[in-house]
């Protein structure tokens, strides 16, 4: 049978936020870890603990996290973020989605559950890469989607993808670390795939901003701290470097991009921190640079 570890990473968490992810997961998988970057862990999780002196990364401690469960002999890893709110039939949704899958021969580097926002309802459709524009997809409840991109919170995936595809990109950081390596997937001919019966909480930026727009219109915007923005515009550059990274992505991306700036300047709030922030992290992409923000 399967045995699955669970690993959340955190980085200064909410105490009841996390105490609440543990509960969640912790009867549907056969161990789970905390691997911490930092701050106070609440007492009695429940969980096997990895602490580290420092922020070493969001790519570098869910490789700890990997490493840990592979030398465990664990067979799949569930990755988490601190602040992720599954639902208690998510995780068995998914290792049911998995299981089926891998026995009907498919080649699954993971799977991953619908993601909605918490704080706006926005249900999160599945993307393939297409142009001119992305194609969005959202199936039926017991379906299983094929998707190009799973965010990494809420991924269950097979050691042995893992093992082939490789580990998490520490170069990156944070952010674009799960594109990155769906890309590599996506390469070596596996399948993403989005399970519709499994749903998550999970929050996108800081904040949620509503742009008001001529005629009565508005739009809804997620707002970013000036850190990740940094990482996220740097990031974007290096993998446009890469000769995984297919050009239909690239062109994708270079599309959203001048939409996140255009945002930052026209709608946004708190320009003077956000925009040279990001425009740092498109230089520093340029000039090749990556790991821990650079001054």
């Amino acid at each position: 049978m399967p045995r699955c570890c669970a690993i959340i990473v955190t980085y200064n968490p909410d105490s009841s936020v996390l105490s609440q992810l543990v509960d969640a997961v912790k009867p549907s998988v056969e161990q789970v870890l905390i691997v911490s970057n930092g701050g106070d862990l609440p007492p009695d999780l429940g969980a096997e603990i990895v602490l580290n002196s420092e922020n070493i990364g969001l790519s570098s401690a869910l490789n700890q996290g990997i490493a840990w469960a592979e030398a465990r002999e664990f067979s799949e890893v569930l990755l988490f973020d601190q602040d992720s709110h599954p639902s208690l039939e998510m995780v068995p949704e998914l290792r049911n989605a998995l299981a089926g899958l891998e026995q009907s021969g498919k080649k699954i580097a993971a799977v991953g559950p619908v993601y909605v926002d918490p704080r706006s309802g926005v249900v999160f459709p599945f993307l393939r890469w297409h142009l001119p524009k992305n194609i969005e997809v959202l199936g039926n409840p017991g379906e299983t989607v094929a998707t190009d991109f799973l965010i990494t919170s809420g991924t269950l995936i097979p050691m042995g993808a893992i093992r082939d595809i490789g580990s998490m990109d520490d170069t990156l950081f944070i952010d674009n670390i799960d594109t990155d390596w769906c890309l590599r997937a996506l390469e070596k001919g596996y399948q993403l795939r989005g399970v519709m019966s499994a749903r998550m909480l999970h929050s996108i930026g800081n904040e949620v901003f509503i742009a008001r727009l001529p005629f009565g219109y508005s739009k809804q915007l997620f707002i970013h701290s000036p850190p990740r923005l940094y990482y996220i515009m740097r990031n974007r550059i290096l993998l446009y470097r890469r000769k995984h990274v297919s050009w239909t992505w690239i062109l994708q991306d270079i599309h959203r991009a001048i939409k996140h700036l255009t945002n930052l300047i026209v709608f946004l709030p708190d320009r003077a921190l956000n925009l040279p922030a990001a425009l740092r992290g498109l230089v520093h992409g340029v000039m090749g640079k990556s790991g821990r923000m650079h001054p």
